[in-house]
């Protein structure tokens, strides 16, 4: 239990930007909903300017790159 509203907020906070932008999920292929996100936005907006050659130079700099995503907590 905790003794103070904010504290309490912050653990929840903390939590949700966690799981929503960290933790990986079975059912997503083992990746985050935010790296799930972006490359189906990627994928939308290949399609839309139906381009192969963007898409061979895009996605492997993306998936290679380190996850920065996550929004950290600040106190």
């Amino acid at each position: 239990m905790f003794k103070y509203y904010p504290d309490a907020y912050r653990t929840i906070e903390s939590y949700i930007n966690w799981y929503n932008y960290k933790k990986t999920h079975s059912s997503l292929g083992y990746k985050s909903p935010m790296e799930m996100e972006l490359e189906l936005e990627l994928e939308l907006e290949l399609k839309r300017k139906n381009n192969k050659n963007v898409a061979q130079k895009i996605i492997p700099n993306l998936l290679a790159s380190p996850r920065l995503y996550y929004l950290p907590i600040i106190n």
